[in-house]
C-alpha cells in the first residue's frame, strides 16, 4: 500500500498552521502562531530536551498534524518525557496519529527514556482510545470546574470577603506590590516554590522552577491581570496568592493558580482570595471563572463547591512506561 503520508521536522514557518490546528480541535485554547513561537523561544533548550514534527500529505507541504515530545520543567527528570499529538479533524482515523506515535516511541526509546506521559480530554473517545490501545495507562485526572457568575448573588463576594479574611491577613494585589514593593517578585517567588511540592503534578513531583520560569508562567504570559492577581499578606509576608487571567471585558476569566503557605491553610485565607477573584470577575463584566483541580485535591474541590463552582468536564493524563 503506497505511504500516504511524510513526517518532516518542524519549521518556523509552521507556527500559523500549528496554531489553527489546535484551535480546531479546542475551541476553548486558540493560540495565535506568534504565542507558539513565544513559548518555544522561552524553553530552555540548554537543560531540557525537546524535539517537534510535522505530518504532511504526499505531493503537498501543508502541515495536517503535529506531534512532539520533550521534558517537563516543573517535574524535570532526564528520562522522563510529555508528549503530544494533534491531527488536523478532516485527517483523523487515517493513520497519521499512528505514524506520528511510531516516530516519538522509536526516538524516546533512542533516549533511554523510562516514561512517557501524554493527556487528553475526557469527552475525546478517539482520543482516549489511541492511548489506551498503545500501553498507556490512567494516571491522574482533572476536572473543570465553572462559576457562573451571572446566576451567583450579587451581593454575596465583598460581604463574604470580610467575613473570610483572617484577623491580621490583608489581601493585595500584584499591580499593587509592584508599585510600592521592590522586592515583591522574589517574594512571590518564593511564596510560589514553597507552595508547589504539595500541588499534584501529573508529570510526577515538584522538582523546582527558575525565577525566569515562574515570571513567563504567571507574570508575563499574555492574558495576564495584574490587578486581580491577588496576594494574601501577614504584616510584609505573603502567604498565598490566586490569580486569574483573560482578556478585560470579555466574558470568560480562567484561575490559574491558587495556593497557600503550609503554616497558613485552614483558616479561611484559601476562601478570602478566591472571593476577591470573584468579586474581580464580577464587577468587571465576566460571566464565568472556569478553575482546573485534580480529582484528589478534596480541599480544593471542596471549596469551589462552597463557592459555587460546578463540574463541567475532565481531562485525563496517561503514562507509559518505556523502560
Amino acid at each position: 500500500m503506497a505511504q500516504l503520508f511524510a513526517i518532516r521536522d518542524f519549521l518556523p514557518e509552521d507556527y500559523g498552521r500549528m496554531a489553527e490546528i489546535i484551535g480546531s480541535i479546542d475551541s476553548e485554547y486558540r493560540p495565535t502562531g506568534e504565542e507558539l513561537r513565544y513559548e518555544d523561544d522561552i524553553f530552555d533548550r540548554s537543560k531540557h530536551v525537546m524535539k517537534r514534527y510535522v505530518a504532511v500529505e504526499i505531493g503537498a507541504d501543508r502541515p495536517i498534524a503535529f506531534a512532539e515530545y520533550a521534558h517537563t520543567p516543573l517535574t524535570y527528570h532526564p528520562k522522563r518525557f510529555r508528549m503530544d499529538i494533534e491531527v488536523d479533524p478532516p485527517s483523523q482515523g487515517k493513520g497519521v496519529g499512528s505514524m506520528l506515535w511510531k516516530r516519538i516511541e522509536s526516538d524516546l526509546r533512542g533516549l533511554t527514556a523510562v516514561s512517557v506521559t501524554a493527556g487528553t480530554a475526557d469527552d475525546r473517545p478517539a482520543a482516549v482510545s489511541f492511548l489506551l490501545e498503545r500501553g498507556f495507562k490512567e494516571k491522574m485526572r482533572t476536572w473543570e470546574n465553572v462559576l457562573d457568575l451571572l446566576g451567583a448573588g450579587s451581593s454575596g463576594p465583598s460581604d463574604a470577603l470580610q467575613r473570610a479574611l483572617p484577623q491580621g491577613i490583608t489581601i493585595s494585589t500584584l499591580e499593587e506590590e509592584c508599585g510600592r514593593d521592590e522586592t515583591c517578585l522574589d517574594k512571590l517567588y518564593a511564596l510560589y516554590v514553597s507552595i508547589m511540592p504539595d500541588i499534584p503534578l501529573p508529570g510526577g513531583a515538584f522538582t523546582g522552577t527558575t525565577m525566569g520560569e515562574f515570571t513567563h508562567d504567571y507574570v508575563e504570559r499574555s492574558g495576564t491581570l495584574l490587578d486581580a492577581f491577588f496576594i494574601a499578606k501577614d504584616g510584609d509576608s505573603y502567604v498565598g496568592l490566586c490569580s486569574l487571567c483573560g482578556e478585560k471585558g470579555t466574558a470568560n476569566l480562567w484561575q490559574t493558580f491558587t495556593g497557600v503557605q503550609k503554616e497558613h491553610r485552614r483558616k479561611g485565607i484559601g476562601t478570602a482570595l478566591k472571593l476577591s477573584a470573584i468579586h474581580y470577575a464580577k464587577s468587571h463584566g465576566a460571566s464565568t471563572i472556569k478553575a482546573v483541580n485534580v480529582s484528589t485535591n478534596a480541599g480544593m474541590l471542596s471549596l469551589n463547591e462552597k463557592l459555587g463552582y460546578q463540574r463541567k468536564g475532565g481531562f485525563i493524563f496517561y503514562q507509559k512506561d518505556l523502560g
